[in-house]
């Protein structure tokens, strides 16, 4: 994708490119010196289609939050790849503070995200167009085989969770598709520390929106529930999200959804390590995982597992 940055047109001297990160979803995302101004690139494996559709991301956004991002430029390079150009933010992501802020700074921003949500979704009329349409009973059924695949062809992993262990995960895990009734509603997709930003002004700034869609609010987590064991700030701010979206109304069946969510994060995660890490890598993952299955209560009896304490 580097190689690529010498097509776009919209830079005329560029005198640093710093890569930031690959994305799990196989974008790059670049800082940019061009002149005397820096830009945050985003190059990305989708089809022209997609920049009006991000274009449309960035307007709704910039109708609830004046802080969003700025789309400066995009289009097409090497036909199977779009760019997209932002304004650059000068500040960290919100997983580089845990040791500036506290709990309540992590509830406080993530309810902040969850109410502009919430008017959005007061607000903006549903169109078809960002509509996530899949059959829930076939990505469970895909997920659990994929994950089996995995399994029955390694030792070691079955060593750390026993086949019994498995399949009480897995029976729960398909009980709680039932659970998933209702309206989807607008969604970022992939709402985490990491992808907020906070500026020198102590604004914060929501990034990687191209993930924005109608789709379950749960999906919101659903690469990143599990980082709410991880630290505590995480939690909080996940806390702070579905409060913030839903105030004192929580909809029927949340928790169950979230676990749903969870479990399916711990099958496909897992199944996306085992083509890319070593089995050292995978197997320290499960062992990861399952300390948080055996923290939490493995049932469908719809309890809020973010009041787990370390």
């Amino acid at each position: 994708m580097e190689n690529s940055i010498k097509d776009i047109v919209f830079f005329k001297n560029i005198n640093e490119i710093e890569k930031i990160t690959d994305s799990l979803s196989g974008a790059g995302v670049f800082r940019i010196l061009d002149g005397n101004k820096n830009y945050l690139l985003k190059i990305m494996n989708q089809s022209s289609d997609d920049l009006q559709m991000i274009e449309n991301i960035i307007k709704i956004y910039k109708n609830y939050n004046s802080n969003a991002l700025e789309l400066i430029d995009f289009g097409i390079i090497n036909e199977n790849l779009i760019y997209c150009i932002y304004n650059w933010i000068y500040g960290y992501p919100l997983n580089k503070k845990y040791d500036e802020l506290d709990n309540k700074d992590y509830y406080d921003y993530g309810f902040f995200f969850g109410n502009q949500f919430k008017q959005i979704n007061e607000k903006e009329q549903v169109k078809t167009k960002f509509i996530k349409e899949y059959d829930i009973d076939k990505l469970t059924l895909d997920t659990i085989g994929n994950f089996i695949t995995i399994y029955d062809a390694e030792e070691k992993i079955r060593n750390i969770m026993s086949k019994e262990y498995l399949d009480q995960i897995i029976i729960l895990f398909s009980k709680l598709t039932k659970y998933f009734t209702g309206d989807k509603e607008y969604i970022h997709g992939d709402i985490h520390p990491k992808n907020v930003m906070i500026n020198e002004n102590r604004d914060l700034v929501i990034i990687d929106i191209e993930s924005f869609c109608v789709d379950y609010f749960v999906m919101n987590f659903r690469w990143s529930l599990a980082s709410a064991f991880v630290k505590e700030g995480n939690k909080y701010f996940f806390r702070g999200i579905i409060d913030g979206r839903f105030e004192n109304n929580l909809p029927k069946n949340l928790f169950n959804q979230l676990l749903y969510v969870l479990i399916l994060k711990f099958f496909e995660q897992t199944v996306s390590y085992y083509d890319k890490k070593e089995l050292e890598f995978i197997l320290d993952y499960i062992n990861k995982f399952k300390l948080v299955f055996d923290s939490i209560k493995l049932d469908d009896k719809n309890i809020n597992f973010l009041e787990w304490r370390r």
